[in-house]
């Protein structure tokens, strides 16, 4: 009677050590600093016969991190392209977002943000980031180096078309 009532407590307290070694993982990488909610995709077909299109992008991402973002920057199949940053508001009862300016070194964590690569700019690939890396939002703060949130999907809007 005794051993069955000490293999139930040793079988109990390992379970238990399991589970918590289980829970006490935390996010590593850059899915400890922020995470993907969205990415779109906008082309802008010119009027103009044999002129390229342009295509815009922006991701909506949460700030995970208490430590604040230094820069953001998008490497995507064009090149390496700092981003600009706004606070993102959603209304209760809609899917529509609204934009704030902010400072990036006033961020928190818990943010909703909003980047926009920008065009323009002379910015050097650092040599950390990988050449083959494409379609990946790159991020630093003052403690870390260089993180990237690979962007598997995009959410196509329809082509707008220049007279």
């Amino acid at each position: 009677m005794k051993t069955k009532f000490l293999s139930a407590i040793v079988v109990a307290t390992i379970g238990m050590h399991l589970m918590s070694c289980a829970q006490a993982k935390k996010a590593t990488g850059a899915s400890a600093y922020a995470s993907l909610m969205e990415s779109n995709m906008h082309r802008t077909l010119p009027g103009v016969r044999g002129a390229e299109p342009i295509t815009e992008y922006n991701f909506i991402i949460t700030w995970n991190s208490s430590t604040p973002p230094q820069s953001f920057f998008w490497r995507g199949e064009d090149g390496w392209l700092g981003c600009s940053v706004a606070l993102a508001h959603k209304a209760k009862g809609t899917s529509e977002y609204t934009f704030t300016d902010v400072r990036i070194d006033k961020i928190k964590k818990g943010d909703i943000l909003k980047l926009t690569p920008m065009p323009g700019g002379k910015y050097p690939i650092p040599a950390s980031i990988p050449k083959n890396a494409t379609n990946t939002i790159y991020f630093k703060t003052i403690n870390n180096k260089w993180l990237g949130l690979p962007v598997k999907k995009f959410n196509r809007q329809a082509d707008t078309i220049m007279p």
